[in-house]
Formats: structure tokens, C-alpha cells, sequence
């Protein structure tokens, strides 16, 4: 299998390290995480990922940062992560341009299975 290029955009440290240790421990991935603020989108253009993890609470903004995401990245895999596991949470996520949505909840138990089937 090719390598795959995950990008993590999650708020909370302790989770961003245990994404990562995760997605890592699988031979085929290299992780990334993104610096917040101002040019992300052009920073992520450039490590030019395959998969992008992005926290629902980087983006309640009307999922502005998703779409910028999705436009400056069409061929990248965008899964939406979430706490809350809500009907209006999911449909905002597919609007947005999301292959995925997941629960932090279930992270540990779906996350890698979720990133290979997105990419077939």
C-alpha cells in the first residue's frame, strides 16, 4: 500500500497526541499537524495531505474552514470529528464536503478502518 498523509487539526493536545500515536503506529501513514491561525489553508496546501482530520470545534463557523479546506484540496479526504453524535452534526459535516464523521468517543476503535476505506 502507498504512503497515506493524514493531517490533524484538533484543538485538544492530549487528543492530537493520541491521534497521532495511533494513525503512526500503522506503516503505511505519516501525520501531520497543521499550526492554527492565519495562511493554514495555504500550509496544508503544501504538505498536500490525503486525509484531513478535522475537529468539529475548529470549524463551527458555519464550516468555513472545512469548505476553504475542501476547495483548496478537492482530491483530500476530509473526515469531521466530532463529540456529539447529532443528526444535524453529520448532515452539516456531508454539506461541508466530509467522506466521514466520527465520534472522539469511538476515535481509538474506528479511525483507522475509517481513513483506508475513504481512500479506496
Amino acid at each position: 500500500m502507498e504512503e497515506i498523509r493524514v493531517l490533524i487539526l484538533e484543538v485538544h493536545p492530549p487528543l492530537r497526541l493520541a491521534l497521532r500515536r495511533l494513525l503512526e503506529s500503522q506503516p503505511q501513514m505519516t501525520v501531520a499537524e497543521a499550526p492554527s491561525g492565519p495562511g493554514l489553508v495555504g500550509w496544508v496546501q503544501d504538505y498536500s495531505p490525503d486525509v484531513i482530520l478535522l475537529d468539529l470545534d475548529t470549524s463551527r463557523e458555519g464550516g468555513a474552514l472545512a469548505r476553504s479546506l475542501k476547495q483548496a484540496l478537492p482530491r483530500a479526504k476530509l473526515i469531521v470529528v466530532a463529540d456529539e453524535d447529532g443528526r444535524e452534526y453529520r448532515r452539516a459535516a456531508l454539506v461541508w464536503g466530509a467522506s466521514a464523521y466520527l465520534v472522539k468517543a469511538r476515535l481509538e476503535k474506528d479511525l483507522v478502518g475509517v481513513v483506508k476505506a475513504i481512500l479506496r
